[in-house]
């Protein structure tokens, strides 16, 4: 395994790439950056390396199977990054204009053209905020699948990704959510009582269900003062409502 530095743009390279999405338009959809990566400040090292090799392997097909394997790739190649650095907007704009290029072109842009082509390029190719690199960069948001998946279910992550993926709706409900993002203490509560229960995830109206009788019953509760089992008690409170709720 031969192993590369983690390189990131110069924050003028990132400025000029964002401010000039329009004049690139034919360079996202096929030449390419390589000429201006060689002439410009594209190539600056930290001090954390990556396998190159799982991100040659990136699927761009459009499934819930290609996003857990592809999040999982991301994780192997680039496990060394921290959290923080996870924000990095330059550390991504790296990956998706050159090293994954090929993969974020046939994933995001294929098929796109005009505004909608541009409003694509500005999602996925670029990580400057918060929804940008958790939940839209083409390399970035996979990354933080993966994080996010070890968080919340530590014993079985790859499980926590076949629940988080079980429909785009179920992602925008655990992890794109306002608030559960940032606590996590819920989200892992409900992964762990969606694991072990298939019946909620069965059918989408039932987790919708869930999700309501949650919000009622943990209203006003401080779920990080709470213990995992307490939680896991009142999870299970209302898995057994939603449930009586399909009885008849």
């Amino acid at each position: 395994m031969s192993l590369n530095k983690v390189l990131y743009v110069g924050q003028a390279v990132a400025d000029q790439l964002i401010d000039s999405i329009d004049e690139n338009v034919d360079r996202y959809c096929s030449e390419g950056f390589q000429d201006l990566a060689e002439q410009g400040n594209w190539e600056i090292a930290t001090n954390l390396t990556y396998d190159p090799g799982p991100l040659k392997e990136l699927d761009p097909a459009r499934t819930a199977e290609a996003e857990i394997n592809n999040s999982i790739l991301v994780w192997r190649s680039l496990s060394s990054l921290t959290p923080s650095l996870a924000t990095e907007n330059r550390i991504w704009i790296r990956f998706t204009h050159l090293e994954c290029l090929g993969f974020s072109q046939k994933r995001w842009l294929e098929g796109k053209t005009g505004e909608a082509l541009t409003k694509a390029i500005r999602a996925h190719f670029f990580a400057d905020t918060r929804t940008r690199w958790r939940d839209d960069n083409a390399v970035s948001r996979l990354w933080w699948n993966y994080w996010i998946a070890q968080r919340l279910m530590p014993e079985d992550p790859e499980k926590a990704l076949s629940i988080i993926f079980r429909s785009t709706d179920m992602r925008l409900n655990t992890v794109e959510r306002p608030g559960l993002f940032i606590r996590p203490a819920i989200s892992a509560g409900i992964l762990r009582t969606f694991a072990s229960d298939e019946w909620v995830l069965a059918r989408e109206e039932r987790w919708r269900k869930f999700m309501t009788e949650l919000n009622k019953a943990g209203a006003g509760k401080v779920f990080e003062a709470m213990k995992e089992t307490e939680i896991d008690q009142l999870m299970n409170r209302c898995l057994d409502r939603t449930k009586s709720a399909f009885a008849f």
